[in-house]
């Protein structure tokens, strides 16, 4: 079998590998990509209508950076493609107690609101009675901490990769759809062999961006690094006119509520689009040992349960049961961190398993900083605090 030769492979083409494809091949490389579905698809972590953004990110200021620069990316991305992938229709963070939590995060809207002061980020302090005004959707209980991020809003997932994929191809990038890589080895004098059922690649670097997959492609003591585990997305019909996008009517935030001090004893979800259902969700951490092992189908009683546990009582416009739910898969790690590390055995290789749930808001500033990383140059958003 006769190797194709690349300047970079990445290996994963969802939020991270489908950015830093299209970084790759504008700046001239040779660059061939490849997933084992076609995306965008709907057995990774990159689906599901939206995905939040916020600016101050309570998961740490490292972050920042990374979510200032992905929404400027985004507004380029529209301005070439005529494509909304960027709504900033506010946001909104509830502690209900002090001892709220998100991400391994204690008080993530007291943690935003200081960030948030500290980076000049447009926002403000609600209370309970305020917050009941301007969102009548939300039963908001007295004594919370109330954090409004006037420029959160929300991404289109499915939209910005299917882009991205497309602008990669028309700048010169090969995409190989429907094409599981079954194995990754270093090459004699530097580089990396990528190998597929039907295709040889040798490359100078190669990025592996596999999402749940990644085990797959890291050593044995690595892998209790990352845990993949299954979250469950419900749309919930709601009353007419309730959780609108449109302005005339007060435009209805995403909102992250932490009620109680569990890590799972919190919701987020969004806007309407359709105008008859929100999309909410909260978080579930049980361990699975592979992403074929993840159950796809949603019960109806895990549907009940989900309405009277987490939205009864707090979205007070919206009805039970739900009209439809589907699943995605979280990789977290220690502290809700991102990984992106040389290969411990073949540094030519970069991981980048980044997501722990809070991942896509910084995939285009991701995919930028990586692109310059796998051609040697400076990358602009420092990505070095994420090793390990």
């Amino acid at each position: 079998m006769r190797a194709q030769r690349a300047d970079a492979v990445v290996v994963g083409l969802g939020a991270i590998g489908a950015a830093t494809v299209l970084h790759l091949a504008r700046a001239g490389a040779r660059v061939i990509g490849i997933d084992r579905f076609t995306p965008p698809h709907t057995q990774g972590s990159s689906h599901g209508e939206t995905r939040i953004t916020r600016e101050s990110i309570c998961e740490g200021a490292e972050y920042i950076p990374l979510v200032r620069r992905s929404h400027q990316l985004w507004r380029a991305f529209e301005s070439d493609t005529g494509v909304p992938i960027l709504t900033q229709c506010g946001g909104i963070i509830i502690d209900a107690t002090p001892d709220a939590a998100l991400h391994d995060v204690k008080g993530p809207a007291l943690t935003s609101l200081t960030f948030a002061q500290s980076h000049a980020i447009a926002h403000e302090v609600l209370t309970a009675t305020e917050a009941r005004r301007r969102f009548p959707g939300f039963a908001f209980i007295e004594g919370s901490l109330i954090y409004f991020e006037p420029g959160a809003g929300f991404l289109r997932p499915e939209d910005a990769i299917r882009g991205q994929l497309n602008l990669a191809r028309g700048a010169g990038a090969d995409l190989l759809f429907d094409t599981p890589v079954e194995g990754l080895s270093a090459l004699k004098g530097g580089g990396v062999r990528v190998q597929t059922k039907h295709t040889q690649i040798e490359a100078k670097r190669c990025l592996v961006a596999t999402g749940a997959w990644i085990k797959d492609f890291i050593p044995a003591a690595m892998r209790a690094t990352f845990r993949i585990s299954r979250q469950v997305l419900h749309w919930l019909p709601v009353r007419p006119g309730s959780y609108s996008l449109s302005p005339t009517s007060g435009s209805s935030p995403i909102f992250i509520w932490a009620y109680g001090n569990d890590e799972t004893e919190q919701i987020y979800g969004f806007p309407s689009l359709d105008g008859t259902s929100i999309k909410v969700a909260t978080e579930l951490f049980i361990d699975s040992p592979s992403p074929e092992q993840v159950g796809r189908e949603v019960s109806e009683a895990e549907q009940r349960s989900f309405f009277e546990q987490h939205a009864k009582g707090r979205l007070v416009d919206v009805i039970n049961p739900p009209i439809h739910s589907a699943t995605c898969m979280y990789v977290t790690t220690p502290r809700s961190r991102f990984v992106i590390t040389p290969h411990p055995d073949t540094p030519d290789i970069v991981i980048a398993s980044c997501c722990s749930g809070h991942g896509f808001k910084h995939s285009a500033a991701l995919g930028e900083s990586l692109a310059a990383m796998l051609l040697e140059k400076e990358p602009p958003v420092d990505l070095s605090v994420f090793e390990i």
